[in-house]
């Protein structure tokens, strides 16, 4: 299992897709019984926005991350991401 990342233009952006991808996995992860270890995150620059899929969540995600073009990564920097949702602990490695 690895993670995996969609990067969104800035058109994306001014649109609302994070508040609409967020918001569609929500549904999801709470229709999964919210799984331990899945979270989304939110990596926004002036340059680029990038969400981050735990492996887990990746799992859930299929649809979605195939509809935006998302591919497979390495594990972010967590000190560079904005939680979005899921089961994270300040401690835990992400």
């Amino acid at each position: 299992m690895s993670w995996y990342c969609i990067e969104l233009t800035q058109e994306q952006v001014d649109f609302g897709f994070v508040e609409i991808i967020r918001a569609e996995m929500a549904e999801i992860w709470i229709s999964r019984g919210g799984l331990p270890d899945a979270s989304l995150w939110l990596e926004q620059s002036e340059i680029v926005t990038k969400m981050y899929f735990s492996p887990i969540l990746a799992e859930l995600a299929g649809s979605i991350i195939l509809r935006f073009n998302g591919s497979p990564c390495n594990d972010p920097q967590k000190e560079d991401l904005t939680f979005l949702m899921g089961l994270a602990h300040f401690d835990d490695p992400i």
